[in-house]
């Protein structure tokens, strides 16, 4: 009896029995819990008392959790403190599917007998347990001092089943006594599963080379039906993928693998954006015939959409090459300039690609290399590229057409607008009045466009058909709303439509459809939308255009300016004056004088929005003026510096030609002093100052304050 129980005097068999089972069972890395001295090989051997490799308790594992595939446990499991903590600790350290081996003494039946015959009921009140529940692992008789419990057959594989192990393999050999070889595997978590499935459609789409993100799709679901676990096919515009659910929720499963970070972003894009369909069945195209086009268009997809149907979409790249255009519809290029952020191209891209229309995009030279990837996957696609370039002369443009080159077959060029104060806005080089912009460099990348054969205005003029363009810039799209530029485009002519990424942005979030962030140009459009839309330094003086003196004075000019005048307007700021004064200003030129370009920037972005001429701007500084105007009307409302730099008034006369007029505000010296004004500011005081160079006042315009704010405003005439 002894003997059974305590199977020592078999080590030597049992070890055999055990090297060979482990031998059939186990996989690298493995784990010897309870080594002892044991000559099973193992990766790592561990012993709470024996220097092994390691020395801790089965309850306490020093190892991080999914290191081990195979982990043992041979004749330990009834030395443990806790058999439950320990499988648990060593479930922790599986991988899934990993296995944990087991080998085990069991008390059988005929030992039972033997117990029942040898032993009085007296005895240890565990072993009297031992006859009436034979399902019990307590059973140690209080003369085994070696062993914490003993299991049956039963009892053993219950405690790893209680524990969520799978059994893969069980047998029992006598050796003196029964032991019990058994080999319990790691069940995959839902998590776990859905991963090895999609590993396994992955790898053989990989080697067998069969079809795309439906087939993929497909081959999931029906291995996961085969497997036991709940999944659907899911269904977006342009790709197909699948849901499991775990944990009582649905995750996305995509067995299609991204080549590259940029198809990654694409696929994330699409997942997170609305869904077509769903299907559990693996042949779902025969049964769901989804319309990935025509559902649930967001606002850049529905100016597509309208394109695709209405006109024949080319590529300047197609017109070189000799492609007709049509004459019974309209003939469009869609362009992009990827002056900010590309990857929001990528989203543009999508939408085009999934509503059948391509587009030519202008990449600037710094953006070739990085973004390549991103490049080349739609170019694949009969995409088109360009070089986008402010180079001025042949020598930088030739050596940055040898790198574009080196990625694209085809070369067009696209000039690039400038954003210094010698620039021009890239939309005043195609208006027709262009020439009057007084800060024109000598040469520009957008003359050197018009001289190459391949620059981009020049092959869309080429064709004699070039009737206009709708053009979104610095957030503004003119000169209309799309889908009414669209609508009025004529059959045989043909257009360009201009799309900058950086001005779209996803509605509601990652996946949702590309939104138009800006303005679009209106002459009905709000004039205080417009201003808090182009005015970036918040400054609330130049977001009122009904200040009392703007207002008053552009009243005074629109009764007395005579056809052909020319106004220019000191310190111009916005040039809310011109604005206030309306398309009225074809009959008279406005030329605002401002030092900060941005504003001057800002002034053109407010104009657009309103559906008014641009004005004319120079960039200058009063105070040091390097571009003077003679005007009829010299307009400096309010101007004041720190310090009491009164310099400007040098230069008045700059502007004043003899027998010209000077619009003014200006303080009696005494309220200057008063509680009024921080006196560190200087603003003119007194209208002696400008009598006394030269000027005579011809009006004071005294109804400029209501409120009774003591400025005034005075036109004055040079005599001198």
């Amino acid at each position: 009896m002894k003997e059974d129980l305590a199977i020592t005097n078999n080590r030597s068999s049992i070890w055999t029995l055990e090297e060979e089972y482990v031998r059939e069972h186990a996989c690298e890395p493995s784990l010897n819990i309870g080594a002892g001295n044991s000559p099973i090989p193992a990766t790592i051997s561990c012993d709470p008392l024996v220097p092994r490799d390691v020395i801790c308790v089965a309850e306490h594992l020093p190892f991080r959790s999914n290191t081990f595939r195979s982990v043992f446990f041979l004749s330990v499991l009834d030395h443990v403190n806790d058999d439950v903590a320990s499988i648990r600790e060593v479930q922790r350290t599986l991988t899934p599917r990993g296995r944990i081996l087991v080998m085990q003494g069991v008390i059988d039946r005929t030992l039972r007998f033997k117990l029942r015959r040898t032993c009085s009921f007296a005895l240890h009140g565990n072993l009297r347990r031992l006859f009436l529940d034979p399902d019990s692992i307590l059973c140690v008789p209080w003369w085994d001092r070696h062993h914490m419990r003993h299991y049956n057959s039963r009892t053993l594989r219950a405690l790893f089943r209680n524990m969520g192990m799978q059994m893969h393999d069980f047998v029992i050999q006598e050796v003196g006594c029964s032991v019990a070889f058994g080999a319990f595997e790691n069940p995959l978590s839902g998590e776990a599963l859905a991963e090895e499935i999609r590993r396994r459609v992955a790898e053989t789409v990989a080697v067998g080379n069969r079809g795309g993100c439906g087939y993929r799709a497909a081959a999931f679901q029906d291995l996961a039906r085969k497997e036991g676990l709940e999944s659907r096919i899911v269904m977006y515009r342009g790709h197909v993928c699948n849901q499991a659910r775990i944990g009582g929720r649905w995750q996305i499963v995509d067995a299609t693998t991204p080549e590259n970070p940029t198809q990654r972003l694409l696929l994330e894009h699409i997942v997170a954006g609305p869904v077509y369909g769903y299907s559990t069945d693996p042949d779902y195209m025969r049964t769901h015939r989804v319309k990935y086009c025509t559902y649930g268009l967001g606002e850049y997809s529905r100016w597509m959409q309208l394109l695709a149907r209405k006109a024949n979409v080319v590529t300047p790249c197609q017109i070189m090459r000799g492609v007709a255009l049509a004459d019974d519809k309209p003939n469009v290029v869609i362009r992009h300039d990827t002056d900010g952020d590309p990857v929001k191209w990528l989203w543009m891209a999508y939408e085009e690609n999934c509503l059948g229309v391509k587009s030519v995009t202008y990449v600037l030279p710094e953006q070739l290399e990085p973004y390549s990837e991103m490049w080349h996957q739609y170019h694949f696609k009969d995409f088109a590229f360009g070089l986008h370039s402010a180079a001025t002369d042949l020598v930088t443009l030739r050596r940055q057409e040898k790198t574009f080159t080196r990625h694209f077959p085809e070369l067009t060029f696209a000039a690039h607008g400038h954003t210094d104060p010698t620039g021009i806005p890239p939309y005043l080089s195609y208006f027709p009045y262009a020439h009057e912009y007084s800060c024109l460099p000598a040469k520009t990348s957008f003359e050197l466009e018009k001289q190459l054969p391949y620059g981009f205005i020049s092959i869309l003029q080429s064709t004699g058909r070039f009737d206009g363009c709708l053009i979104d810039n610095w957030g503004i799209i003119y000169p209309t709303d799309p889908e009414t530029f669209i609508e009025n485009m004529k059959n045989g002519h043909l257009y360009y439509l201009l799309f900058h990424p950086a001005n779209f942005s996803l509605e509601g979030g990652l996946g949702s459809f590309l939104k138009f962030c800006g303005i679009v140009s209106s002459h009905n459009a709000d004039l205080d939308q417009a201003l808090m839309y182009v005015n970036r330094s918040g400054s609330e003086y130049f977001n009122n255009p009904y200040h009392p003196h703007l207002v008053c004075v552009a009243n005074y000019l629109r009764s007395n300016l005579s056809e052909g005048d020319t106004v220019v307007d000191l310190c111009a700021g916005l040039g809310l004056l011109s604005v206030l004064l309306g398309n009225g200003a074809r009959r008279y030129r406005y030329v605002g004088v401002e030092r900060d370009y941005a504003l001057i920037r800002a002034a053109h972005q407010l104009h657009v929005c309103l559906g008014l001429r641009i004005p004319e701007f120079i960039c200058d500084d009063v105070k040091t003026p390097k571009h003077p105007v003679h005007a009829d009307w010299t307009v400096l409302l309010t101007w004041e510096s720190e310090n009491g730099d009164g310099r400007m008034f040098d230069h008045i006369r700059d502007y004043v030609a003899p027998g010209k007029k000077l619009i003014v505000t200006w303080l009696p010296d005494a309220i200057r002093q008063t509680k009024w004004f921080d006196t560190k500011y200087f603003t003119i005081a007194g209208i002696e100052f400008f009598l006394e160079k030269g000027f005579r006042e011809i009006v004071t315009i005294s109804d400029a304050y209501e409120s009774g704010f003591p400025q005034r405003i005075s036109v004055l005439e040079r005599v001198r």
